[in-house]
C-alpha cells in the first residue's frame, strides 16, 4: 500500500491487522485488529479479562494507512478477543461505501398500515410478518402469499410497521424487492423513518447478533479442529 495514498481514497479494510493499543481505565495493552463488518470491530490481544464490558478505551491503531486514534467502547468478550463498536466518524474517514450487515433472526412483526394508490390503509387488525434478516437500514421478511395479494404489495409501496426484537421498534419501510416462495412471498424493505431511540435499539440488537454469529462460527471452527 503506497503510504502517500490519500487517507480518504483508502478501503477501511486497510486497517486490518493492524498493532492496536487499547488503553482502559485500569489497563494498558497491546492487541491485533482481526476483524471489521460494519460498526463491529475485533480485537485480538492476551489482556482482554482485564478490561470490563462497557469500558470504554481510546484505541490508537497503527496501519499502513497511518496512526489513528479514537474513543469507543467494549461490548463483549470471548477468549482472547474483545468486541468493540467501530465510530461511524473513523469509518467516513476511509474511501469505502459504508455497509449495513445484515443478520439472520427469527422474529416476527406486525404491519400496521400500508399505501394504496388511493391513499394509506390502517388495518383493523395487525398483519403478522415474520422476520428473516435485519441490518440498521433495512429488513428481510415474509408474509402469506394470499395476504400479499390482498393488499397488492410491490416496489415501492410504503408499509407502517411494528418490529418486535425483544421490545417494539415501531418503523416505516419501503419495499425494494420482493419474490414468490413455495408457501408465502418474500419482501425485502429499507427502514424509512424510525425515532431515534428506536434507531438505537436496532443498532444494540445488530451489533448483540453480530456478536453471538461471529463467536459461534468461531466455536464451530475450534470444533472442527
Amino acid at each position: 500500500m503506497n503510504k502517500e495514498t490519500p487517507l480518504e481514497q483508502q478501503p477501511i479494510s486497510v486497517l486490518l491487522h493492524s498493532r492496536s493499543v487499547l488503553e482502559g481505565e485500569q489497563c494498558v495493552a497491546t492487541g491485533v485488529l482481526s476483524h471489521l463488518e460494519g460498526n463491529l470491530m475485533n480485537i485480538e490481544l492476551p489482556e482482554f479479562e482485564q478490561f470490563r464490558l462497557g469500558e470504554q478505551v481510546k484505541v490508537t491503531m497503527y496501519s499502513p494507512a497511518g496512526m489513528h486514534h479514537f474513543i469507543t467502547k467494549i461490548i463483549a468478550r470471548h477468549q482472547g478477543t474483545l468486541f468493540l463498536v467501530h465510530p461511524p466518524h473513523q469509518q467516513k474517514k476511509f474511501n469505502e461505501k459504508r455497509e449495513y450487515p445484515r443478520v439472520e433472526v427469527r422474529k416476527h412483526g406486525f404491519i400496521t398500515a400500508y399505501g394504496t394508490t388511493e391513499g394509506v390503509v390502517s388495518v383493523s387488525s395487525p398483519i403478522p410478518i415474520q422476520i428473516k434478516d435485519i441490518s440498521i437500514k433495512g429488513i428481510g421478511f415474509t408474509m402469506s402469499e394470499s395476504t400479499a395479494e390482498r393488499m397488492m404489495l410491490d416496489v415501492g409501496g410504503v408499509l407502517q410497521a411494528e418490529l418486535h426484537l425483544g421490545q417494539k421498534l415501531p418503523c416505516s419501510l419501503r419495499i425494494v424487492r420482493h419474490r414468490e416462495q413455495e408457501v408465502d412471498r418474500f419482501f425485502g424493505a429499507a427502514i424509512e423513518e424510525m425515532s431515534v431511540a428506536a434507531a438505537r435499539s436496532l443498532h444494540a440488537f445488530v451489533l448483540s447478533k453480530q456478536v453471538f454469529t461471529h463467536i459461534d462460527s468461531k466455536s464451530k471452527q475450534v470444533r472442527r479442529g
